[in-house]
């Protein structure tokens, strides 16, 4: 661990004021994105534990669960938040302390709680609310509510049927941050409470949002302009549907941005009912009649058949002296039936398919009317469908446009994404300067020597067993400085051939020969030593 310190100190006193500047920074972005990362990592997910609290209530249960140790969120709303594993334990927690809210919302467990001395009108705003209650939980099951609000009025019955008050219903519902309630999610939480409560028809449920914006107006929808917007809105959503089918069709076979559909579709919406009568005759007679008649005298004149005109049967005649006739009546049972149909809103009345083709792309025509006559089947003979193709020359202009703006997109989208990666660039090449430096620090421990302020030079890296020079008398200094000198001369014969100087007829500082040779070969080592005693001097 000293070993370390020693580097990094020895770096960051040799290192130049960009290098420090860009450690700096970079470890501080390090230590950000580090405790960034951590706390969105280990951040719990959270979920209500209560809603629609009072404030009282609420401060009561913020405390507790404050004291718990569990973290907690909370709004003006009423709602109380806690991590999503911990909802149950804390719900338990301050149901067994009776630190349970009141305000919250009622449930069939709290039907124990009725007092049968109740007077009657207590006793049904009592289950009313746990009612409503019960349908508030189950509404903010649905994606994109945050919590909900029931208001039930179950109506009254009058002296006369003019005079009863039907029910009705209110449902008032706080989005979750970021997510909306959609027309089809409420029109669902419309049908939700009125199955809920018997009686109920949607048309008198209104749901609304926090912001007092109306998702879903039974009224509205079930008077006249509801249903002229609803039919136009079933129209606009058919024509799309077809559009979607068949653009596809029409692009794969000629090419995207070839043609061009326009649908147009009338459907009826009104409602009606049909009966249909049919009667069935069985095989067997349940009744068989023969009738003979005879008749004697002198009615020369009379002949022919006589009875009923729907019975069957022979005349014998005499000269004048009278007739006999007879004929058969048969009665056959049969099964009356009775048919009344109740035609759905929303059918088709007429259908238009209009296409237009680009005439440099499409010479003939005919394959795409068969292919919109093969889309509409049997109703292709029908006057209210109609098919018509249009050939004109397309303008590639505002297609190129479109194919050059799609470019710049895509290369705006490439360059953010390049943005985003910068940082991590950057903290991965600070790194690798900081590491780097300190490798450079290491490797040159060993010949690193250091010039004091007094005059004298000191080693200040190297092994135990690097060998003396001076004698016993000389300083610390000066034999760290000797086993510099001596380490860096054996460095150096190592890679030299011995040469023969001949005899010495001088004395020689050796030291300092061997410092002249190294400033010569080495420049950089006697820089380092020049740099480091100007900074200790500082």
């Amino acid at each position: 661990m000293g070993g370390l310190l020693l580097r990094l100190r020895t770096w960051w006193e040799t290192a130049d004021r960009t290098q420090k500047v860009v450690t700096l920074f970079g470890s501080a972005f390090l230590v950000m994105l580090l405790a960034g990362s951590f706390y969105f990592a280990t951040r719990p997910k959270m979920a209500m534990a209560y809603g629609g609290l009072t404030t009282a209530d609420q401060g009561k249960v913020v405390a507790e669960i404050q004291r718990m140790g569990i973290p907690v969120e909370f709004d003006l709303q009423g709602n109380v938040k806690v991590p999503s594993d911990k909802v149950a334990q804390v719900q338990a927690s301050l149901a067994a302390s009776g630190m349970a809210p009141s305000s919250g919302h009622l449930g069939n467990n709290d039907l124990a709680n009725i007092n049968m001395m109740s007077p009657k009108a207590v006793e049904e705003a009592r289950l009313t609310a746990i009612r409503e209650g019960e349908i508030a939980k189950t509404i903010e099951v649905i994606g994109g509510v945050e919590s909900a609000r029931v208001l039930l009025n179950l109506g009254s019955k009058g002296a006369f049927a003019a005079e009863d008050d039907p029910p009705s219903a209110s449902v008032t519902l706080i989005e979750r941050a970021g997510a909306s309630v959609g027309a089809d999610q409420a029109k669902a939480i419309a049908s939700l409470v009125a199955k809920a409560v018997p009686g109920l028809d949607p048309k008198n449920v209104t749901v609304v949002n926090q912001s007092g914006a109306t998702l879903y107006d039974g009224a509205e929808i079930s008077s006249y302009s509801g249903l002229v917007a609803t039919k136009i809105e079933g129209q606009i959503a058919e024509a799309r549907r077809i559009k979607r089918e068949l653009q596809p069709i029409l692009d794969r076979a000629y090419g995207p941005g070839n043609s061009l559909l326009t649908v147009r579709v009338e459907m009826n919406y009104d409602q009606a009912k049909e009966r249909a009568e049919k009667m069935t005759a069985h095989a067997d007679p349940i009744s068989a009649t023969t009738i003979q008649e005879t008749m004697t005298g002198d009615a020369a004149g009379a002949g022919g058949v006589a009875g009923l005109g729907g019975g069957t049967g022979t005349t014998a005649a005499g000269n004048g002296t009278g007739y006999k006739g007879s004929h058969n009546e048969v009665q056959y049972p049969y099964d009356r039936t009775y048919t009344e149909t109740e035609k759905a809103p929303g059918s088709i009345t007429s259908l238009s398919l209009s296409v237009l083709v680009n005439s440099k792309t499409v010479t003939d025509i005919k394959p795409v009317e068969d292919v919109l006559r093969g889309f509409l089947g049997p109703k292709a003979n029908d006057p209210n469908y109609s098919v018509a193709v249009t050939q004109a020359e397309f303008d590639d202009k505002a297609a190129k446009e479109l194919q050059t703006l799609a470019a710049s997109n895509s290369s705006k989208e490439m360059m953010q994404q390049v943005f985003s990666l910068l940082p991590v660039v950057a903290l991965v090449l600070v790194s690798f300067i900081v590491l780097k430096s300190l490798g450079k620090t290491a490797k040159s421990q060993n010949v690193l020597v250091q010039a004091l302020p007094d005059g004298t030079l000191a080693y200040s890296g190297g092994g135990e067993g690097a060998p003396m020079i001076a004698g016993s008398g000389a300083t610390a200094s000066q034999r760290s400085l000797e086993r510099a000198v001596s380490a860096a001369g054996h460095v150096q014969a190592a890679h030299q051939e011995p040469v023969d100087i001949g005899d010495i007829q001088e004395k020689l500082n050796v030291p300092l020969e061997q410092i002249k040779k190294m400033a010569s070969e080495k420049p950089a080592i006697v820089a380092m030593l020049l740099k480091t005693w100007l900074l200790e001097d500082r």
